[in-house]
C-alpha cells in the first residue's frame, strides 16, 4: 500500500473547490436561518389581527394558537408549542390574543371553532388537518 502524502491533499485544486463551495453553501444557510430567526422563527410569538395576514401570506408554514389570557389550557397550550417552534424551525408559531368579547369576530376570520384552537395555514391557505399533518410531520429542524 502507498502512503497517502497529506500535502498533497492538501494542494489539490478539486479538493480546494469543493471545500470553498461547502464553505459558501454553509454561509448561505447561516444567513437563511437569521433571516428567519428575525422574522420570529423559532419562538411562539404573539401578533395583532393586523399583522396577522401579512405573517400567514409571507411565511409557507404558520400555526396559530388563538387564545385568551385567562384560560388556564390557552397557557398550557402556549407552553407546548414554545417547545415545538424551537423543534420546528421552518415552521412560524403565532398566537393571537382574542378576547372573550371579539370570540365571534376572531373565529371567523381565523376560521377557528373554539377558543383555544390552532389553525394551520401552508403557503398562505387554510390547511385541513390531513394535508397539513403529513407536511409538518416531514418538515425537519
Amino acid at each position: 500500500m502507498q502512503a497517502l502524502d497529506v500535502n498533497e491533499l492538501l494542494d489539490d485544486a478539486e479538493l480546494q473547490k469543493l471545500h470553498e463551495e461547502r464553505i459558501a453553501k454553509m454561509k448561505s444557510e447561516h444567513e437563511r436561518r437569521a433571516a428567519m430567526q428575525r422574522q420570529g422563527h423559532g419562538e411562539l410569538q404573539e401578533i395583532t389581527e393586523g399583522e396577522f395576514l401579512e405573517v400567514v401570506t409571507k411565511t409557507d408554514y404558520v400555526v396559530c394558537h388563538v387564545f385568551h389570557r385567562d384560560f388556564e389550557r390557552c397557557k398550557i397550550m402556549d407552553k407546548h408549542l414554545s417547545i415545538l417552534a424551537r423543534r420546528h424551525f421552518k415552521t412560524r408559531f403565532i398566537k393571537l390574543s382574542a378576547p372573550v368579547r371579539d370570540r365571534t369576530h376572531s373565529a371567523e376570520c381565523t376560521r377557528a371553532v373554539c377558543m383555544c384552537s390552532w389553525p394551520l395555514a401552508l403557503h398562505g391557505r387554510p390547511a385541513s388537518a390531513p394535508r397539513w399533518h403529513a407536511q409538518l410531520s416531514a418538515l425537519s429542524v
